[in-house]
């Protein structure tokens, strides 16, 4: 069924879950330092993620595809940042076990074509 205008209607739950997700779904920009130290509580397995406060404003870390410099997301209170450290957490893939992983396929892969 749907609302005026022809657009499908949401139910209630649909759209809390919808908020949720686009506010766990942090937006990246370049790591600025804005005090004169960096607190870090937790870092995800492969320091891939690190959830950090500074100045009394918490926010996630991550390194650029390249090493060389960190992104963070907004900063704000703990509450908030900590849904997003958990949200990105616990989609995260080891990068130690996939270059493991990586390592071993290629590894099997030349033994097989030696023998």
């Amino acid at each position: 069924m749907s609302r005026r205008g022809g657009a499908p209607e949401t139910t209630p739950s649909r759209r809390a879950a919808a908020h949720t997700k686009d506010r766990l779904m942090p937006h990246w920009e370049p790591y600025v330092p804005r005090g004169p130290r960096l607190r870090v509580y937790a870092t995800s397995c492969c320091c891939e993620y690190e959830l950090v406060s500074e100045s009394g404003q918490y926010f996630v870390l991550r390194w650029t595809g390249d090493g060389e410099q960190q992104e963070e997301t907004g900063r704000g209170v703990y509450a908030r940042t900590a849904a997003i450290w958990r949200h990105l957490t616990s989609r995260h893939r080891c990068r130690k076990e996939q270059e493991t992983a990586t390592h071993l396929a290629h590894a099997t892969h030349q033994k097989g074509d030696l023998t």
